[in-house]
């Protein structure tokens, strides 16, 4: 049988039996209809009376007798009277155990004492078990959520607060075989929800783990490359870097070559590019490359520029690299001149129409 209190704590308040159809009290005749099936249903179940009241935001002790359950609504552990706090988040309570708080005065939750168990949703705790009290931190009675979402509501609140529930059961047998059959079965019950979570916290754990591995090993790529080109760089001496100059004039393509400054200029013959069966000659170039990283490398037509375009691909002397620009960073990065040089000659003598030149091909003459 479920009663109603007519506030304050079932101590010290009055008490009377609900009956079906009866006006309800203190809260929506709707809602209330609904938190008095699933209530009457539960107290059923189990044998036991429960108690309901709605201390209204404000604090109410808790009970502890056995064999009952008192449901206290919008309330939560204290000294009673007292009026409670809200709690700062959510500032606007929209959402509980899956189903929308349809109520412009459903605002609030309370803040729960922590003094026994707190059930939470996600973060948000909606529930605080003390005894054999159940505080719904929230104002359930009066939501104006519709019929079936009270009673989901009500039902999930005593799915999840039952198996914290055991205390008050209307027969307590102190038989010490019977007690210790049931504390294994408890701990075998109990077993698979924290088998749950512990499986969650693996598949954590074991993703946390691969992306560690995967991080290690680009570490371990970097930190090798690294090492090599530091090993290229400090085992280079002057009679092998003449000699990489040496190579640089040798190449096909370069006519020329000559340091100035802080920069190494290399002159190439005329530039030919063969496109849909035709030679074009797209001039002689100058390409620009500074000893330091990270400066732009420059390639200028010294003879047939048109307009401000050196090159399908170039205007202003400024290269639009495509997809080599990580690699003409990283060999000028290392130093690799003769490698970078070779490459250059390679993205003068290509054209891509895919790739969206400054100036289409045919503007150069045939060779």
């Amino acid at each position: 049988m479920i009663r109603r209190i007519l506030g304050g704590d079932g101590g010290t308040s009055a008490s009377i039996g609900v009956h079906h159809g009866e006006r309800l009290i203190h809260y929506r005749q709707r809602a209330g209809n609904q938190i008095d099936r699933v209530l009457n249903a539960y107290a059923t179940e189990h044998g036991i009376p429960v108690f309901v009241s709605v201390p209204h935001e404000r604090l109410s002790a808790p009970s502890y007798e056995p064999g009952q359950l008192h449901v206290r609504f919008y309330s939560a552990p204290g000294r009673e009277g007292e009026p409670k706090p809200h709690q700062k988040y959510p500032s606007s309570l929209n959402r509980i155990l899956g189903f929308d708080i349809c109520d412009r005065n459903q605002r609030f939750a309370l803040t729960p004492e922590y003094e026994g168990i707190v059930l939470t949703d996600g973060d948000i705790p909606y529930a605080e078990i003390v005894g054999s009290t159940l505080y719904v931190l929230f104002d359930l009675p009066h939501s104006e959520c519709s019929c079936s979402a009270v009673s989901r509501i009500m039902e999930k609140i005593l799915e999840e607060a039952h198996p914290h529930l055991g205390m008050i059961s209307a027969e307590i047998s102190f038989d010490p075989a019977e007690n210790r059959a049931v504390f294994a079965e408890r701990i075998v019950e109990s077993s698979a929800s924290r088998q749950e979570c512990l499986d969650r916290d693996m598949q954590r754990l074991d993703g946390a783990v691969q992306d560690r591995m995967k991080d290690l090993a680009k570490a371990v790529r970097e930190r090798r490359d690294t090492a090599l080109r530091q090993q290229i760089l400090s085992g280079s001496d002057l009679s092998s870097l003449e000699e990489m100059f040496d190579s640089i004039t040798a190449l096909p393509d370069v006519d020329r070559a000559t340091v100035t400054g802080g920069m190494l200029r290399v002159f190439t013959t005329p530039v030919i590019i063969q496109h849909n069966g035709r030679n074009r000659d797209i001039g002689e170039f100058e390409m620009q490359i500074s000893f330091q990283p990270g400066v732009m490398i420059r390639l200028q037509n010294k003879t047939r520029r048109v307009g401000n375009c050196d090159h399908p691909h170039i205007a202003n002397g400024n290269p639009c690299w495509g997809n080599i620009g990580a690699m003409v960073s990283q060999l000028h990065g290392e130093g690799r001149m003769l490698d970078l040089v070779q490459l250059l000659i390679l993205f003068l003598k290509s054209y891509h129409e895919d790739g969206v030149p400054h100036l289409r091909i045919d503007k150069w003459p045939r060779a």
